[in-house]
């Protein structure tokens, strides 16, 4: 058989990292070969547990490195061929923005009949822009992320934080279509649940939380625990069709995460997610950054938060608030004034009728680059 002389032509992949990716592919190769050998192993949970603390990794990090190659921007330049057919391709007008909100009175009751007329939007502080449509979403399923933190940093509030979330089981999944998932995290996070409409189940499982014997490599990661869950447990067919909710239970403080706060933001966000975070409160000579976190994951996706100890704190008004607000949303679209494809933040603010007290939304969006 003859052999051509013409160097082998191969495919090419240019990737562009995002700020803040080089330090988080600095152990990739590592991660990439931990997780291959768990891989081997046909199970990819199990893998020996020795080995993984012995290496100071996690095959999770290695899934995360995964994820994090596939979602930054990159094209691939092939060969041309005579017989390559050009991909179809679908335009859609990048002008128009989604927003998911819910509206209370000064009695913190919903306001439920809202109109359209009665609503302005301002981004970046124009407009304010056409709206196409609003929309009552009432009575959604609820699909609840409960994510614990066991980190040595609350270690006295685990047990509090485990009854408080078995007590927003009980008050949020309240129909057949509502599910929740249950997650607990230190440096590493662990689903001690998925996907289940069993509170039964889901119960058990939150409380047996922070049981065991503590993670020997102490830390804590809100962020990559945050990215993770709204990638894997929210990423598969999020949508506007249920009101997807992560109930955080920490102290925001971050000593290990390769993400960033907004990386995480940018995800959830991505999967229609929201986040509501319980603290406690810290002390008022603290310099915990835990406080700032938490206000930045929770207003950027539309929550909101709470500090479980506080004098004037109720934990069951709290999470019936949660319930309200899930339960009575609205969704708007509206056309922007204007659009400059360079990926910068849209601040979104809108603004009710005088009978409105409070509006709670995404706060904003990344324009296209492209």
């Amino acid at each position: 058989m003859a052999t051509s002389n013409e160097p082998e032509r191969r495919s090419v992949l240019r990737i562009h990292l995002p700020d803040g990716v080089g330090t988080c592919l600095e152990d990739l190769a590592a991660y990439l070969r931990l997780a291959l050998a768990c891989r081997d192993q046909m199970n990819w949970t199990t893998c020996s547990r020795e080995k993984l603390v012995a290496s100071c990794l996690w095959t999770e990090r290695a899934l995360l490195g995964l994820l994090l190659l596939s979602s930054v921007k990159g094209t691939a330049q092939k060969p041309s061929s005579p017989e390559s057919v050009a991909p179809y391709s679908l335009s859609v007008s990048v002008n128009e923005v989604g927003i998911t909100f819910h509206a209370s009175d000064s009695h913190n009751l919903p306001v439920l009949d809202l109109k359209p007329e009665e609503i302005d939007v301002f981004d970046n502080d124009s407009g304010p822009g056409q709206i196409i449509s609003m929309n009552h979403l009432r009575d959604r399923p609820i699909h609840a992320g409960f994510i614990i933190d066991t980190s040595g940093s609350v270690a006295p509030q685990v047990s509090r934080s485990r009854a408080e979330a078995q007590e927003a089981v009980q008050k949020l999944l309240l129909q057949p279509s509502d599910e929740g998932a249950a997650v607990a995290f230190g440096r590493s996070r662990r689903v001690v649940q998925s996907w289940t409409n069993q509170k039964k189940d889901l119960i058990d499982n939150i409380g047996r939380i922070g049981a065991g014997p503590h993670d020997p490599i102490d830390g804590t990661s809100v962020f990559d625990t945050l990215f993770s869950t709204c990638a894997y447990e929210f990423g598969k067919g999020a949508s506007t069709a249920a009101a997807n909710v992560i109930l955080l239970f920490s102290d925001g403080e971050d000593t290990a995460s390769y993400m960033t706060a907004q990386t995480a933001i940018d995800k959830c966000r991505e999967n229609h997610t929201v986040i509501y975070a319980f603290s406690p409160k810290p002390a008022p000579e603290s310099n915990s950054l835990g406080p700032s976190t938490l206000r930045q994951l929770t207003e950027q996706t539309g929550g909101r938060l709470f500090y479980v100890d506080a004098p004037d704190g109720d934990i069951h008004a709290d999470i019936d608030t949660v319930g309200t607000d899930l339960r009575n949303e609205y969704f708007l679209l509206y056309r922007l004034r204007k659009i400059s494809h360079d990926g910068a933040f849209h601040k979104i603010v809108l603004v009710g009728p005088t009978r409105v007290a409070e509006i709670v939304g995404t706060s904003g969006f990344y324009a296209p680059v492209h």
